[in-house]
């Protein structure tokens, strides 16, 4: 038969394998015919309409692989093949270049709920791209496969919907007041996004256009016009040329900005008027098709900027072209002596004449070195032109000596095959860089020079160009030659070779899954190693190493010679019970006895006869491996399947399809408890169906499940048996209900026969807080609980509304007799009475004592207050007489 197999075109080289290896392994163990399509050939063109292919590639470039052979050996090999892809296609990046920038910002707010619960990342562009990235920006989705595909389809269909709602308009904004509309890194084009929904799109840098386009909802544009329009004009900008100062000297101007950039002189000024200055990029000082250096000044008052504006000024004015002189024609190769080790000589100079150094930059502009005066104090009041142009010419005769090095340098060339060019780099440039090191003059070339195309026409790719001071030239070229020598050398040494039989049966043993086991010999002991289809094996390298790896090769080939194949017949009703979660009881007896345990593929059409390693029937496990260790392996597997027959019970429990959340909880964290401490396994067997029941399957020991079932009809009992109602209570009155911390509310759900817990009990009565106008208290919980609660708030609002207030005088001096030590007897007479009292404070010159509760309670308060003035006075013995016959409380009433 003949079966045709699409595979992505990224998997082809791991089906082939290094010189066909792993394809030739295939069809030798499946005695089949296999060929590969073509890279150069259209996958998928030619084949039969009806084949329908193994693997959804979905918009990768696909290969086409056809296996003919008997059933068995097709089945084999299509298992096999799919087994390569499967593993080489878990992980999928792609990259959705055809998205619209546009959309990115959108898109970067749904990332979070397009990754939720998903093993995935999403990349996307930010609004603000730097200026020297010239990379296309695109959104980049990497992960599990299905989760990738999932989420590149849901954003294309997003994409769709956004070409539909969204608009665009143009409007003209001065191009100096861009860089304000995109703020720092493009703060303020995110700032317009977040509040319009809309992206503001700026010209680059070196377009002079000033029109600025807006895409987004047609609603919002015109709100992100104004929006930006505001930004833009929200900083205050001046522009000032001061290459109209002194004479109009454009030359003059381009050196002092150059040398206020390096000396930070414009930083300072920014710093002290909370402003900023921009100035001309290198490349547009020295275009001389650009008359001005104009700097640009940015503020938030007019103030800031015109205070700015006068400090440039000053700063330009200070420095005339008479304290500025150029060193010219100094060969770039000089200038690390001109600078000094560490800056020594520059500072030097700093020091001795008061001259500032600027250094060209040698890869983008000429290399005049610019030497400056500038004077501490004020031009008028600073040193004479004479004492200036002085020092200045004893800093250009103290560099003048390094000047005359440069008739010294030379050029030689050495010709040197370009494959021993890596000799003279060295890892990660390390030999180039001590040949140039920082003491050095001396530069190096290999090859032509592609940026010099004016360059010699004796140059080639071998040649090695040395320039610098003569004598550090021979001493380099020396060096060059002796480290390729020596490299050469040590080709030689790694050049000892051995060869030997290995037996073919276990070749794909030896070469390991995708080359790892080669690759393993290879990096640790610095050997090549090839393996023909004859089962020789041939190591190349250095000799003590390239005998080393025979000996573990050799070794290998022993080990393998004693691996055995043990089957062991295990219902496949306890197969996950042995593999472990994740595979981990299955891995952890593979890395101890050095073996591999094969169970049976779901699909039994794919346990082929054909194969050693395979399972012959769906309730085989197969073990391979070293015979002792295959036996060890062999006999813990049954130990567990004992031990797993004798406590491997298993049940269904029926539950209301509404009940999964309750009994899975928030996180799972209860159905994580009940496994915990009941010590079974519990999965939910989930159906798209429209049934209201749900299934949960329950395997462990019999008592487990037992308990994990009685705790499951719980869980659904207490759901079926919740219930929710409100109640309507006046907001004068939730403080009460509430109590002193909650203390109300925990003796009513106490009450009504509820938890004692102090956080259920918070969820069965919710109050609205204090600030709130909302006057419905929400009670819920179990059905009898609730009912009781609701009545028990209801009793409680009764008394409350049946209350009154009323007013009793007392002189302030007996006020203490009624609250008591430490407030006690003012709770005494409030517990027994069942009242509230309001007493003064302390400093208060008010006498009345307010209580407040049932009306025949607030008269036993009365009657308790007066009882005890009346006997403190007689307790504090004789007094004097009264002019009437009054008592020491006076009372009046009011009803709220």
């Amino acid at each position: 038969m003949t079966e045709k197999v699409l595979v992505p075109a990224s998997v082809r080289p791991f089906i082939i394998g290094t010189g066909g290896r792993n394809l030739k392994a295939i069809q030798q163990r499946s005695s089949t015919k296999i060929q590969v399509q073509k890279k150069e050939e259209a996958a998928g063109d030619d084949a039969d309409d009806s084949s329908k292919p193994d693997y959804d590639a979905g918009e990768e470039e696909s290969t086409e692989v056809t296996i003919e052979g008997d059933i068995d050996g097709v089945a084999m090999a299509k298992a096999e093949i799919l087994e390569i892809v499967a593993e080489r296609t878990k992980k999928l990046s792609v990259r959705l270049s055809h998205v619209n920038p546009d959309y990115f910002p959108y898109f970067a707010a749904q990332a979070a709920i397009l990754a939720e619960g998903k093993d995935i990342k999403i990349r996307v562009p930010s609004l603000y791209k730097d200026p020297g990235d010239t990379l296309a920006p695109a959104i980049t989705l990497s992960g599990e496969r299905n989760a990738v595909q999932e989420t590149k389809a849901k954003i294309e269909e997003s994409v769709q919907e956004l070409q539909r709602s969204y608009g665009s308009a143009t409007t003209s904004i001065p191009k100096r007041q861009h860089r304000f509309i995109v703020g720092e890194k493009g703060k303020t084009l995110q700032e317009i996004f977040d509040i319009t929904g809309c992206v503001v799109k700026v010209p680059p840098a070196e377009d002079p256009s000033d029109v600025v386009t807006l895409v987004g909802p047609r609603a919002k544009i015109g709100e992100a016009i104004g929006l930006s329009m505001t930004k833009a004009n929200s900083i205050i900008l001046e522009r000032i040329d001061v290459s109209k100062a002194h004479g109009k000297n454009r030359g003059h101007a381009r050196d002092l900005t150059r040398y206020f950039q390096s000396a930070r002189r414009l930083h300072d000024i920014e710093l002290n008027n909370d402003v900023q200055i921009s100035v001309p990029s290198f490349k547009e000082l020295f275009d001389e098709n650009i008359p001005e250096v104009a700097y640009d000044i940015a503020g938030k008052t007019d103030e800031s900027v015109k205070k700015a504006r006068k400090e440039i000024v000053d700063l330009v004015n200070s420095i005339p072209p008479v304290c500025v002189a150029h060193l010219t024609g100094i060969d770039p190769l000089l200038h690390r002596h001109i600078i000094g080790y560490k800056g020594r000589n520059l500072q030097k100079v700093k020091e001795q004449y008061g001259i500032e150094t600027l250094m060209p930059d040698e890869t983008d502009g000429p290399s005049d070195i610019v030497l400056i005066h500038e004077s501490k104090e004020s031009y008028e009041f600073g040193p004479e032109e004479s004492e200036i142009k002085s020092a200045l010419d004893s800093a250009v005769n103290f560099f003048e000596d390094i000047r005359t090095k440069q008739a010294d340098l030379v050029t030689k060339v050495l010709t040197i095959p370009a494959t021993k060019h890596k000799f003279i780099i060295g890892p990660k440039r390390s030999t180039i860089n001590a040949l140039t090191g920082p003491e050095s003059s001396v530069y190096i070339q290999l090859g032509p020079n592609k940026d010099r195309p004016s360059q010699s026409d004796d140059i080639t790719e071998d040649s090695v160009i040395i320039r610098g001071p003569s004598a550090e030239v021979d001493s380099v070229a020396k060096k060059i030659e002796e480290i390729v020598e020596e490299a050469s050398n040590q080709e030689i040494l790694n050049s000892f070779s051995v060869k030997f039989d290995f037996p073919k049966k276990f070749s794909s043993q030896l070469i390991g899954k995708g080359g790892s086991n080669i690759s393993k010999y290879r990096d640790e002991l610095g050997v090549k190693i090839d393996l023909d289809d004859e089962g020789t094996v041939t190591i190349k390298g250095i000799k003590s190493n390239v005998l080393e790896t025979q000996a573990r090769i050799e070794a290998l080939a022993a080990r393998l010679a004693d691996e055995v194949v043990l089957r062991l017949n295990v219902p496949i009703a306890h197969h996950s019970a042995l593999i472990g979660q994740k595979g981990k009881f299955v891995k952890r007896l593979e890395e101890r006895y050095d073996v591999r345990v094969n169970f049976p593929r779901s699909d039994e059409s794919e346990n082929v006869e054909g194969s050693d390693f395979m399972p012959k029937s769906k309730d085989e496990i197969v073990i391979r491996g070293p015979s002792k260790g295959a036996a060890k392996a062999r006999d813990e597997l049954l130990e567990l399947y004992k031990y797993e027959a004798d406590h491997g019970f298993n049940i269904n429990v029926t539950v209301p399809k509404k009940a999964l959340s309750r009994i899975i909880g928030r996180n799972g964290e209860l159905i994580n408890d009940i496994m915990d401490t009941t010590g079974v396994k519990i999965d939910i067997v989930r159906k798209e169906t429209d049934d209201d029941a749900s299934s949960i399957a329950i395997s462990g020991t019999e008592q487990g499940i037992q308990k994990a079932k009685a705790k499951i009809l719980e869980v659904v009992e207490e759901f079926e048996q919740f219930a929710t109602q409100t109640i309507d209570v006046d907001k004068r009155y939730h403080k009460v209900l509430i109590g002193n911390r909650g203390a109300t509310l925990r003796e009513i759900v106490l009450l009504a026969g509820g938890s004692d817990d102090v956080s259920q009990q918070r969820r069965i009565i919710r109050i609205p807080p204090a600030g709130s106008s909302d006057t419905k208290i929400t009670v819920q919980g179990n059905q009898e609980v609730v009912a009781k609660v609701i009545n028990e708030i209801q009793r409680r609002v009764a008394e409350l509304e049946s209350q009154v207030e009323s007013v009793i005088e007392v002189a302030l001096e007996k006020h203490r007799f009624i609250i008591g030590p430490g407030g006690s007897t003012k709770r005494s007479i409030e517990q027994e009475c069942g009242v509230t009292l309001t007493i003064p404070p302390q400093k208060a010159t008010s006498k009345e004592i307010k209580i407040q509760g049932p009306p025949e309670s607030v008269e036993n308060a009365k009657a308790r207050i007066i009882e005890l003035t009346t006997k403190r006075e007689r307790n504090n013995g004789p007094k004097k007489p009264a002019s009437s016959g009054t008592t020491g409380a006076t009372q009046s009433e009011a009803t709220p």
